[in-house]
């Protein structure tokens, strides 16, 4: 793993997450309410954004990328952990994520680091969504 650069870093600080297809978050703003119902409807006040594709922000296929969003989505089914399909969007870009209720930091960290990714959005009632970057 490399370490992200600053331009990396503000790229991913600037993404708007477009949670179920209609509820947009974005980074120390107020996660929206309707987010916050729906953590709320799983007895918890806590959660993540998290991602598979592009590994590390490399160039990944199509089908490497299916196959690992796909990945995700079946863990997190499979331990029942209840989430929402989330689409991360930048200038001139977007990539799939799913946003999880329950999560708690540590484990949303484990999730970053099997999966690859430089970072995951934090989330928890009360507080501004936080990108926790590994290292």
């Amino acid at each position: 793993m490399t370490t992200p650069s600053p331009e990396l870093l503000a790229a991913y600080e600037a993404t708007q997450f477009v949670v179920d297809e209609t509820h947009v978050m974005r980074m120390r703003e107020p996660l929206p309410e309707a987010l916050v119902t729906w953590l709320h409807s799983h007895n918890t006040t806590c959660g993540a954004v998290l991602g598979a594709e592009y590994p590390y922000s490399q160039p990944t296929s199509p089908e490497e990328n299916d196959r690992r969003h796909a990945l995700l989505i079946d863990e997190c089914t499979q331990r029942t952990i209840p989430w929402l399909p989330a689409m991360g969007v930048g200038d001139g870009w977007q990539e799939r994520h799913i946003m999880v209720a329950g999560t708690d930091r540590a484990a949303a960290e484990d999730f970053r680091a099997r999966y690859e990714q430089h970072a995951v959005v934090w989330v928890e009632v009360g507080e501004l969504p936080m990108l926790v970057v590994g290292g």
